[in-house]
């Protein structure tokens, strides 16, 4: 089974939580009452940083670089994980708990749903939050689940997605029934060539995103080759939100110092 522990705080983590928060942000800014949160593959709240960890390509890139920016959603970000005597044996947060922290800081209720098929991550998530405020569902979401109760964000972040991404069409059933919602998966590449040529079926994934009307962040973080870089689809009728998003993706490609340019459409 899928275990986030040994990704946690990597390169897709970087573009994914960063575009998470700065979405987030300005809809909870745009609005008022409780934000309601839901994600259809929580994962774990937090995950510890393990020495064999992907993190180190990730956040503990960024870390030793000492970097720093203007950019609040990033900083935000940043100051949720950043253990200034070093991260090894410290945790990085997941997405459900960074949305946690933003409503606290923005002094907002958080509510939650959330969908998860591991054990270890039910019992975790049922450790961490009140159950006055977040719904934990032990089986996968479906997309009638947010027929009559719609939240204000919505994460689909399916684990140990790849090429030729089983199941995307799924996936894309939610943009049906939830206005605002934002899509992680991963851009894969095969072949020769510096930078080696993105896969069909990750080529097609985006343009079946964009066919569905939605927006499309693509980063490239490798010249090599599998798993390269990741994309975002997303549709956030707020447009300040989706600028937001899109400005804290550009500000992590630069801070992680990615040649790839950054491709919003």
């Amino acid at each position: 089974m899928y275990d986030h522990n040994e990704k946690a705080g990597n390169q897709g983590d970087v573009v994914k939580h960063t575009a998470l928060l700065a979405a987030a942000d300005a809809m909870i800014t745009a609005s008022s009452g409780d934000f309601h949160y839901a994600d259809t593959f929580a994962g774990y709240a937090f995950n510890p940083l393990q020495s064999t960890g992907e993190w180190r390509y990730g956040i503990g890139k960024l870390w030793q670089s000492g970097s720093t920016c203007d950019n609040v959603n990033v900083t935000f970000w940043r100051d949720l994980w950043n253990c200034k005597p070093g991260l090894l044996g410290s945790v990085y947060p997941g997405s459900s708990l960074f949305i946690f922290k933003l409503c606290m800081s923005n002094k907002r209720n958080f509510r939650a749903r959330l969908w998860d098929t591991s054990p270890a991550v039910i019992k975790q998530l049922m450790e961490t939050y009140d159950k006055q405020q977040v719904t934990i569902y032990p089986r996968p979401a479906r997309a009638d689940d947010f027929t009559d109760c719609k939240p204000d964000l919505l994460l689909i972040d399916p684990p140990g997605l790849r090429s030729p991404y089983p199941g995307l069409a799924e996936l894309l059933c939610f943009f049906d029934v939830v206005p605002n919602a934002i899509l992680w998966f991963p851009r894969t590449a095969q072949g020769r060539g510096t930078p080696a040529p993105e896969t069909e079926p990750s080529k097609k994934a985006k343009r079946e995103c964009l066919l569905r009307g939605l927006s499309v962040t693509s980063v490239r973080w490798s010249n090599g080759i599998r798993t390269c870089g990741c994309r975002l689809a997303y549709n956030l009728p707020n447009a300040a939100a989706a600028d937001a998003l899109r400005s804290a993706v550009d500000e992590v490609v630069r801070l992680m110092k990615w040649d790839s340019i950054v491709e919003h459409e």
